[in-house]
């Protein structure tokens, strides 16, 4: 594969992982799998089946446990959008389409991108919205009827997952307004869990890749690449895109079970393990992930 961010041949792995291939760009030092997902039909239609009680226990209790979070983001994006009348957003990769919900009302016309279709309907459905889309970021769907028109584009936990994170940030800035902003949030390679990883597959000669085998997957809609601040600055500037703002944060999207789960952690053991990191983690300062804002 080429790098996707400076186009370089590729071919040599550096991490062999459980779920994953990943390879280390010789040039630009970017981290992302070998792995794409197969095409989606963006035609696709979502049917009006009902929700299983399954579908609804995991979206609510799983993929939107986190509710301070969806929260926060909320909080944040209405901060930047005090002083506009009415604000046009979109949500790529909404999920359940709980911050969206959030953000909805009589000033904010919301829109979302969502190719799973349980997702999609659980958004509609549950959660009450209206404009959920299956049609990715970059379709003539999106393209055609809505060129420079939004005010805000979130991505939260969303970057990671896409095949090349390149029509993000291109699509991004053909549908943001002059001055319109990119939100996201995503795994960080600057962190302490990635490095850790790195060390511990190191020192085991890739027997031990511990936090690295839950950072990336070779599944449909897996991580398929970890972001670096530095890989952040390069996109800007390929896209003519401006950072805003850059934190290291501290946020998981999953309850800690199933992270530890995903590393093959007996069950028995979970319960015990998640209080003891749940308190360790309350006390240090460590950091996961990172929140990007970038302005047009």
């Amino acid at each position: 594969m080429n790098c996707k961010i400076c186009k370089t041949p590729n071919e040599s792995i550096k991490y062999k992982l459980r779920n994953a291939n990943v390879i280390v760009c010789k040039n630009c030092g970017f981290h992302y799998s070998n792995y794409l997902d197969p095409p989606q039909d963006e035609n696709k239609i979502p049917d009006d089946s009902e929700l299983t009680i399954e579908i609804q226990s995991y979206l609510s209790n799983q993929l939107q446990y986190n509710k301070k979070r969806f929260e926060k983001h909320a909080s944040l994006v209405k901060k930047y959008l005090e002083g506009n009348l009415k604000s046009k957003i979109l949500d790529v990769g909404c999920g359940g389409g709980l911050y969206l919900s959030l953000m909805n009302s009589a000033d904010t016309e919301c829109y979302g991108i969502e190719p799973e279709l349980n997702r999609l309907n659980y958004a509609k459905k549950i959660s009450g919205l209206e404009n959920i889309v299956p049609h990715p970021i970059d379709s003539e769907y999106w393209l055609s009827n809505h060129l420079n028109s939004f005010d805000v584009i979130t991505l939260w936990d969303v970057i990671e997952h896409v095949n090349d994170p390149t029509v993000i940030f291109s699509s991004a800035n053909k549908l943001l307004k002059k001055n319109g902003l990119l939100f996201i949030d995503t795994p960080c390679r600057d962190t302490f869990f990635h490095k850790f990883g790195e060390w511990t597959y190191k020192l085991s000669f890739g027997s031990i890749p511990s936090f690295l085998n839950i950072m990336y997957s070779d599944h449909l809609f897996g991580h398929k690449q970890i972001f670096s601040r530095t890989d952040f600055n390069t996109f800007c500037d390929h896209h003519n895109l401006t950072i805003l703002k850059f934190d290291l944060i501290h946020e998981f999207s999953f309850p800690l079970s199933y992270y530890l789960r995903k590393m093959f952690i007996p069950n028995f053991l979970i319960p015990t393990i998640s209080y003891a990191l749940n308190i360790f983690i309350r006390l240090t300062p460590i950091r996961n992930k990172m929140l990007v804002i970038i302005t047009k």
